[in-house]
């Protein structure tokens, strides 16, 4: 915090320690950008995002502790959920924020010149066209980048998350124990592998904030029938609950590998998150 405070352009209005106090202070404040680490639990700093979003601010920084730096899929875990910018180390937090305040200096400038242009052509007479507005607006317009392509691949979706499941488990808490459940003859899927480990991370995530004194959680990959591979997360709280949003990012991740998720309930009132991924059927010989 102190070496947000030094930043030259920079006003570090308040601080939060938990998510209500954080968005009271954005609802009474001029907030534009939100820095904050994963400590808040899982379901805070995910209500943070999302709330802070529908109020306006589109710039919310998420600085990775050590644990959660480990897992590789973290920083595509608080993207997915929101976050702009997800930095593993304070450099880059710094290097980060001093970006967005020299973009936006740099946009307000832009926007100025602009004006004057406009200003001054009305104060000679001449009535700017649209074509010239446009082609002198586009000078501040963000130009973005492809998004990359995802290669799909034939993966084992078993052989990924019994290889993840160490690291998943280091940023649940002690109280909290992780139990891999794997079937027989697991066929492969036709996914993105980052993808996999991405739904599976946020469906523990999901199931962790459930269970916020600890617990079991399960996760399981067997065989659904001839043509999917079943994932399911399911944790012992016994009770019912409402997914977090998390669920619904994971929902969009499935759908663009052409699979399916259902929310379970059980006898008893547990529920479970299932996720169908297609199979891949090879032809008897």
């Amino acid at each position: 915090m102190d070496a947000l405070c030094e930043l030259p352009g920079i006003d570090v209005c308040a601080t939060a320690t938990d998510a209500k106090t954080a968005l009271g202070i954005v609802d009474r404040s001029h907030v534009d950008v939100i820095v904050t680490t994963n400590d808040l639990r899982g379901a805070s700093l995910v209500t943070l995002i999302d709330d802070a979003r529908r109020r306006g601010v589109s710039d919310i920084i998420v600085a990775l502790t050590a644990r959660a730096t480990l897992i590789p899929g973290m920083v595509d875990y608080w993207k997915d959920l929101g976050a702009r910018y997800v930095c593993d180390r304070l450099s880059a937090v710094i290097r980060v924020t001093s970006s967005i305040v020299t973009e936006r200096e740099h946009a307000a400038e832009r926007r100025r010149a602009l004006a004057h242009q406009l200003e001054l052509a009305v104060a000679l007479g001449h009535s700017p066209s649209l074509r010239s507005y446009s082609s002198l607006h586009a000078g501040i317009t963000p130009v973005r980048s492809a998004p990359p392509t995802r290669m799909l691949q034939e993966v084992s979706p078993a052989a990924l998350l019994e290889e993840a499941l160490g690291r998943f488990g280091k940023i649940l808490s002690p109280d909290t124990e992780l139990i891999l459940e794997i079937g027989d003859d697991i066929p492969r899927v036709r996914c993105t592998v980052g993808d996999i480990e991405r739904i599976a991370l946020h469906l523990v995530l999901d199931a962790r904030d459930a269970i916020p004194f600890g617990g079991k959680i399960w996760l399981f990959v067997e065989r659904e029938g001839v043509r999917h591979v079943r994932i399911e997360v399911m944790e012992s709280s016994g009770r019912p609950r409402t997914p977090g949003v998390g669920v619904d990012v994971t929902r969009a991740i499935v759908k663009r590998n052409a699979g399916q998720l259902h929310i379970v309930d059980h006898e008893g009132g547990t529920m479970s998150l299932q996720v169908l991924l297609p199979a891949v059927v090879v032809a008897p010989s």
